[in-house]
């Protein structure tokens, strides 16, 4: 998203985020603690690796999958010294080596297997056989700016804890917090309670946030099911 508006300075950040969680986790972590860096949940996630892929794939080596082929307008950050060199990557029915030299956001050359082709070749998609490209890049001198500001940085409350039994939800409050129950069709507000009776007879799910002075909200509690009689569904497959 970030290549696709043009501002390289944030896929710059997310490429440093991305790689820096990785190498202090060893793992591509679905969640991670902002203050720490820490992963905290689930090692290995799909959509992590490929959002660590797609810093390769579609920022370094800048290319973009369209209905005629791909386009290529690769990002190479100051501090990513090249060249760099993708190798046996199949396209369809092509194979490609794809090299990525000089830093900046600005394609000054590019070849296709030694004849010069311009930054505005597309490989096409009916491509078949092997291809080396190779691509230099510049900077554009274009620059847009990231919001990073220390002010800004805000942090959430922990998600609270609830237990379930005898009908009676539980928890234990914060009294710095405010607190809203989600039943799985309205919230209700719970400030300074530290339960809330369930009706017996209606189907629930059941989670509690925090909410800080600021109004900042955390993430919702591990949901708690209520399946009374009567409300479950079952169908023949």
């Amino acid at each position: 998203g970030a290549m696709k508006a043009g501002n390289h300075e944030l896929a710059d950040e997310i490429m440093k985020s991305i790689m820096s969680a990785a190498a202090r986790n060893l793992s591509n972590e679905e969640v991670i603690n902002y203050e720490t860096g820490a992963g905290n949940d689930a090692h290995r996630q799909l959509w992590s690796v490929a959002g660590h892929m797609a810093a390769f794939y579609r920022v370094l080596f800048g290319m973009t999958y369209e209905l005629d082929g791909i386009h290529f307008a690769p990002y190479v950050p100051d501090w990513m010294v090249g060249p760099f060199e993708l190798s046996n990557y199949t396209y369809r029915d092509a194979n490609l080596t794809i090299k990525v030299s000089g830093q900046g956001d600005q394609v000054a050359s590019l070849k296709v297997n030694g004849e010069e082709m311009g930054a505005d070749y597309v490989l096409p998609a009916d491509a078949s056989g092997d291809y080396t490209i190779e691509i230099v890049v510049e900077d554009s001198g274009d620059h847009d700016s990231v919001n990073l500001k220390p002010e800004n940085l805000v942090i959430c409350p922990e998600p609270p804890e609830m237990q379930l039994e005898d009908g009676v939800l539980t928890w234990t409050p914060d009294e710095s917090y405010t607190y809203k129950l989600w039943t799985g069709t309205e919230y209700i507000d719970v400030t300074g309670k530290d339960s809330y009776e369930i009706p017996q007879d209606v189907y629930g799910s059941y989670s509690l946030v925090a909410v800080d002075e600021d109004g900042i909200a955390g993430e919702l509690s591990e949901p708690i099911i209520w399946n009374p009689e009567g409300t479950y569904l079952t169908y023949e497959a």
